[in-house]
């Protein structure tokens, strides 16, 4: 599935055009293609109590935007793709898949193996 979205600058003209390649989640089968969708999350009553805090005893803080979080992790999976609509790779008429080697929006499991990647990398 093509996620399309047009980016504007402040005063509204369009700057450009974006494109992400998700993954239709629905067709993954436990056990088979995943196996485990837990990953934490923070509740925005925690985030207020942690500035708060920062704040009271003079801290800094910072923020942190990763770009392209979730395909910067290897699928743990054999998944294959098919060909999104408007890729053309039959050039000898074969029906070619892709296989997925990174993590990809819109599976099942796409959280949880992006939270692994991150928590064995810092």
């Amino acid at each position: 599935i093509w996620l399309f979205k047009r980016k504007r600058t402040p005063d509204s003209t369009l700057s450009k055009y974006k494109a992400r390649l998700c993954c239709h989640g629905g067709h993954q089968q436990y056990g088979l293609n995943y196996w485990n969708t837990y990953s934490p999350v923070v509740s925005w009553s925690s985030v207020r109590m942690l500035l708060t805090l920062s704040k009271l005893h003079e801290m800094r803080t910072r923020s942190i935007d990763f770009t392209l979080a979730f395909p910067q992790a290897d699928v743990k999976a054999t998944i294959f793709l098919h060909n999104p609509p408007g890729v053309e790779l039959n050039a000898d008429k074969h029906n070619y898949v892709l296989k997925l080697l990174k993590n990809v929006y819109g599976l099942k499991d796409a959280g949880r193996t992006w939270w692994e990647y991150l928590t064995s990398n810092l």
